[in-house]
């Protein structure tokens, strides 16, 4: 009896030894692992006002969009980090706009952008052509966008025809590859020329994650200078950040059994690479409509 009193004795004493030790660290230490840090969950908002001066009454099933993007890439595809697209309906001189992105995938070395786009019928009307930077940059807010106009002709046709006829383009036409990645396995590229200048193209970074990039833009072709030869052309696209890529239209020859384009660098000159540049047509038109 009296060690069993005295093993109770020393027991308590350890208990309130370690109390004094530790204090109130130990209710923390039993706090449950789950528990989410202070910080976990918070936002960055970015909002304000999308505008455009031309007096043009739009249809209400106009799309306007509003993206935030990654451009910290000048060689590669702007990555979305948030969307917003709905209809213009009864509000067209104003269109407000709030995005918010979470603090955790907002990487402080690189550089976010604001886009905004208003399209009729799939068709691009106007975009934003200033660069407003957001996130990392912290802006004054809200924001005001201001929109312009994408001239509406038949240029874009003329350069259709005279690519179906002279540099052996059967439009619509698609065409697909896998082109070269500096930090991936490669990137997977479907793209698709349209008969009035416009063009389509997805993109998929192979073993990254993420679903595949999209964009449209206005596409034109020239013939090529004294490299490679005469019967060459140029293809340029031109997306809506006013970005241009170049290809070259391989027609069919005696030495290539068919047409095909090959990636050239942002100022249309060849790249000095083994690697694969060919982007090969596509038995079945893609014209992405679904996405």
């Amino acid at each position: 009896m009296k060690y069993r009193s005295a093993l109770a004795f020393f027991t308590r004493a350890a208990a309130v030894l370690a109390a004094l030790a530790f204090g109130p660290g130990l209710a923390i230490a039993a706090a449950p692992s789950g528990a989410a840090s202070a910080g976990e969950g918070a936002m960055f908002e970015v909002q304000g006002r999308a505008s455009y001066r031309e007096r043009i009454a739009l249809p209400p099933q106009a799309v306007f969009t509003v993206r935030i993007e990654d451009v910290s890439l000048a060689d590669a595809p702007a990555k979305l980090m948030a969307e917003l697209s709905r209809p213009l309906g009864r509000s067209q001189a104003a269109l407000d706009f709030k995005l918010t992105v979470p603090k955790a995938q907002v990487d402080p070395r690189h550089r976010y952008a604001l886009r905004a786009t208003i399209h009729v019928d799939g068709q691009l009307r106007f975009t934003s052509i200033q660069h407003y930077p957001v996130l990392n940059a912290a802006p004054a807010q809200p924001l005001e966008l201001q929109l312009q106009a994408v001239a509406r002709s038949s240029v874009g046709q003329e350069p259709a025809r005279q690519a179906s006829g002279m540099a052996g383009l059967s439009l619509p036409q698609s065409f697909a590859g896998v082109l070269p990645c500096a930090d991936c396995a490669g990137i997977a590229h479907t793209l698709t020329l349209l008969p009035d200048g416009v063009y389509r193209m997805r993109q998929s970074y192979l073993g990254k994650p993420g679903l595949p990039l999209l964009q449209q833009g206005r596409w034109s072709v020239s013939q090529a200078g004294s490299s490679p030869g005469p019967g060459y052309f140029h293809l340029k696209l031109l997306n809506e950040q006013q970005q241009s890529n170049y290809f070259l239209i391989q027609a069919q020859t005696a030495q290539t059994a068919e047409l095909s384009l090959r990636q050239l660098d942002r100022q249309g000159q060849p790249f000095n690479s083994g690697a694969n540049l060919l982007l090969r047509p596509l038995a079945a038109l893609d014209l992405m409509e679904s996405n």
